[in-house]
């Protein structure tokens, strides 16, 4: 009888000992009872909530953003330092830094730029361009520049004529000549001269009036020498054809100095202005940047395009820069740079 009682006892011990052990480790309240309990329920009253889009909402408890409505969340414990009263700020871990890649940098006081990039292309130099005409009739039997894209030098012949009005010329000198030299005189010897003006005025040069006076015979055939250096860029002669006084035979470009015209839009033109320094590059030479400066703003607007051209000059003394390649102007314009209206006068022609 007495065992069945000892054991009833223990089971209820047991009971008691299990009841105050799980009293002493459950929750109550949002507090835990035993060590460390007090830090566990401070944290949790200190935990703040936040939208992720509207970090500047902030509230005490789980709720929807009154913003955009996304549910809170809460922020971290070393995210919420008492910013009250300071700007909203975005926390990054050191990882998200490193993945984003971001650089930092003192604040400066500097001037700004903005970032003007004109399209263009190369062009030669109208005020280079040249016409080689001829300066007295006759035909061309004979062509020393016979292709288009030929490098000539000014005093270069460039082709031979036989000319009748030339021969003439020639003789009538030769007459005046022999008599100066027999009969020297004042008279004579201004109408000497007037002889070998009319030989320079239809192209012939010094040394050949001098050698005519030594061989003491007329040419049949001159050797029209070109008056300008250049490029041919059009040839209008043919051999065999009769040219007339005045007719032009040749086209010449001197391409030592070259055009960019570049094209900028009407809301552009108020960051130009003639002087500005500009980085030219092209597509030829990918790893040469050229520098130039605006030279010239056309007064015009294509209506068509909506673009006026801004002119830069470049030298091109070795011919890499080709009237026709593709570039590209990048030109640095400060927000509070004169209007190109307000640039250096256009060109005048003076009297």
């Amino acid at each position: 009888m007495k065992k069945p009682l000892i054991i009833v006892a223990l089971g209820l011990a047991a009971l008691v000992a299990v009841f105050f052990l799980g009293r002493y480790f459950a929750p109550s309240n949002g507090h835990r009872d035993g060590p460390g309990g007090a830090v566990e329920a401070e944290s949790a009253e200190e935990t703040v909530w936040t939208c992720s889009m509207h970090p500047q909402v902030r509230q005490p408890g789980p709720g929807s953003c009154p913003i955009c409505g996304m549910d809170l969340i809460p922020v971290a414990g070393d995210d919420d330092d008492g910013d009250e009263g300071e700007l909203p700020r975005l926390r990054l871990t050191e990882r998200s830094i490193a993945l984003m890649r971001i650089q930092t940098a003192p604040a400066t006081r500097r001037e700004s730029f903005a970032t003007v990039r004109l399209p263009g292309r190369v062009e030669a130099d109208e005020t280079r361009e040249s016409v080689v005409s001829a300066w007295f009739s006759g035909r061309a039997d004979a062509l020393t520049a016979n292709f288009t894209g030929m490098l000539i030098e000014a005093g270069d012949p460039v082709l031979e004529l036989y000319s009748p009005e030339l021969f003439s010329a020639q003789e009538e000198f030769l007459q005046v000549f022999r008599a100066y030299r027999s009969q020297p005189g004042e008279r004579i010897s201004a109408r000497l001269e007037d002889a070998r003006e009319r030989l320079a005025l239809l192209g012939m040069s010094d040394a050949q009036i001098a050698e005519l006076e030594s061989t003491n015979a007329p040419a049949t055939h001159l050797d029209f020498a070109s008056p300008v250096s250049g490029f041919v860029t059009e040839r209008m002669v043919t051999t065999g054809q009769y040219v007339r006084t005045g007719a032009p035979l040749y086209a010449v470009a001197d391409l030592s100095v070259v055009w960019i015209q570049l094209e900028a839009y009407e809301s552009e033109l108020a960051l130009l202005r003639t002087g500005q320094p500009v980085e030219i590059r092209l597509p030829g030479y990918p790893d040469a940047a050229f520098e130039g400066e605006v030279a010239y703003i056309d007064p015009e607007l294509d209506t068509r395009k909506r673009t006026t051209r801004v002119r830069v000059e470049l030298p091109n003394e070795d011919f890499r820069l080709k009237p026709g390649m593709l570039a590209a102007g990048v030109v640095r314009a400060s927000p509070q740079a004169p209007t190109c209206m307000a640039s250096p006068p256009y060109p005048r022609l003076s009297v």
